[in-house]
């Protein structure tokens, strides 16, 4: 399984880093074989605090056949990569992912330590970096 997965993680990161390097870019679906993932950069409020520069993660789909295949761990995995990275010359200091609906992605989350939001009509996370 590691194998099959190495082309698709570098694939994924080179298009997450060109993500996070486009300047005037707000929000895009990044589509790389198995995942499609919508991910927004910028400020954003989270339990009453503005955090200049964050990277949200605000919706993944992954092809049926490739659930349970470390895809989603992956990207979560580079975003909390993204300490000493800016957006727009702000350093990036919060990592967010909205609306978990899923209860693998759940419990994955709480497995490594993401800090629920308060007061959020489904699941949200963050982690500060």
């Amino acid at each position: 399984m590691r194998k099959q997965l190495a082309p698709y993680g570098e694939r994924m990161t080179r298009a997450l880093d060109k993500f996070i390097d486009e300047y005037e870019i707000r929000n895009r679906w990044i589509n790389v074989g198995p995942t499609r993932a919508y991910l927004r950069k910028g400020p954003l409020y989270v339990n009453g605090q503005l955090w200049p520069a964050t990277v949200t993660l605000a919706n993944m789909i992954v092809r049926d056949s490739r659930q349970r295949q470390g895809c989603a761990r992956h990207v979560l995995q580079w975003m909390e990569g993204l300490k000493g990275h800016t957006i727009k010359e702000k350093p990036i200091q919060l990592i967010y992912v909205e609306n978990v609906l899923n209860e693998r992605m759940l419990a994955i989350l709480i497995r490594h330590h993401w800090y629920p939001v308060e007061k959020t009509e489904f699941p949200c996370f963050y982690k500060i970096l």
